[in-house]
């Protein structure tokens, strides 16, 4: 029953005016990292609910529900390059791609070096997820920042997008040498 009104957030703080739909008065708000876990637990609860009571219907749905996420990411990537992508356009030179490329290579190779007694695909999976984990703590704890420099967000949506195309390089990688 809330709406946030785009036009007035202050996307360095993370605040935003937001219309309570049903008292029709605004109030200011900010955004809190527990109000995005509980959305995603009970989004979870409720997914997990409907697969184990009602397979079936899980099965059917899910078709139309794996075309909805898909449209959410692509939607989500259009706005990130829309709203942050004068600013991510600004890093060039400054080789902050290549820093993401050398630490999040690096975590991979360590990683997947290191995984000793673990099968190829266990080493691959803990290899892709060491780069990429933990991108949507950073963001929650830069926007929580009051009167963070904007910059600190472009480089996590900015690592956020990289870290996508460069585990997608390496999922093909590990592939190969798994033979597939």
């Amino acid at each position: 029953s809330c709406l946030a009104d785009a036009s007035s957030s202050d996307a360095g703080s993370g605040s935003a005016r937001v219309i309570d739909s049903t008292r029709f008065r605004a109030t200011d708000t900010t955004w809190s990292p527990k109000s995005s876990h509980s959305v995603s637990a009970v989004s979870l609860m409720i997914g997990a609910a409907i697969r184990h009571y009602a397979a079936a219907v899980a099965t059917s749905i899910f078709p139309a529900v794996k075309g909805l996420a898909q449209l959410s990411t692509l939607m989500t990537i259009v706005w990130c390059l829309v709203i942050y992508g004068k600013g991510m356009l600004n890093t060039a030179g400054s080789f902050a791609l290549l820093s993401m490329t050398l630490f999040m290579a690096g975590m991979a190779l360590i990683t997947y070096r290191f995984g000793f007694g673990m099968k190829q695909e266990a080493r691959s999976v803990m290899a892709l997820g060491m780069g990429t984990r933990n991108i949507a703590a950073v963001l929650a704890a830069a926007l929580a920042i009051p009167n963070a420099d904007p910059r600190i967000v472009v480089m996590v949506i900015m690592w956020t997008l990289w870290s996508v195309v460069l585990a997608a390089i390496g999922a093909r990688i590990f592939a190969r040498q798994a033979g597939g």
